[in-house]
């Protein structure tokens, strides 16, 4: 991680050492509170709750590389159950290459699929663990639990499988399946 990217995540992605942060200042404040001779040492008691109240704010308006990550990881993961294909392409990148298939052979070969088939009956993710979150090549690997439609050619079964995508950005700097 550079610099920047490690502010980033102990600011946005992990608001514990933040709330540590309001906490220490709580404490701090109900120090002053009770050994202070002035009048206004109540309002020094609100220094914990306003920080807390910053990094939630923060943290809501705030959408990190990892939290795009998860999101578009989601989104193909539900989309992959309606079958929604449209939602399911506008998860890739233009530039995905997946087994050798360029993004209108894919697109091809993932609305054949899902139209004739109907895989799932449902599919959530479990877990999802990112692993890099490089503008040019992003990484996560998530396990996902899928009930096949016992309709469908895949009848019966649930699994329990562990999915590696590549992740890039795209001109609208927001990450997409590569």
């Amino acid at each position: 991680m550079n610099g920047y990217r490690e502010i980033m995540y102990y600011i946005f992605d992990n608001l514990n050492y933040m709330y540590v942060t309001g906490l220490l200042a709580e404490i701090v404040a109900v120090i002053y509170f009770f050994y202070s001779q002035r009048e206004k040492r109540a309002l020094a008691l609100l220094i914990g709750p306003a920080i807390a109240l910053v990094a939630y704010s923060l943290d809501k308006a705030v959408e990190t590389d990892r939290e795009q990550i998860v999101a578009v990881t989601e989104k193909l993961v539900d989309a992959s159950v309606t079958p929604n294909t449209g939602t399911m392409l506008g998860t890739f990148h233009d530039d995905i290459n997946a087994s050798g298939l360029n993004f209108d052979q894919l697109t091809s070969l993932i609305l054949k699929y899902f139209a004739e088939n109907k895989p799932f009956s449902s599919n959530k993710v479990k877990t999802i663990e990112v692993l890099s979150t490089d503008p040019d090549r992003a990484e996560a690997e998530f396990t996902a639990i899928t009930v096949f439609n016992p309709q469908g050619n895949l009848s019966g079964g649930l699994v329990n499988s562990r999915w590696s995508f590549l992740y890039k950005k795209d001109s609208n700097n927001r990450f997409k399946i590569s």
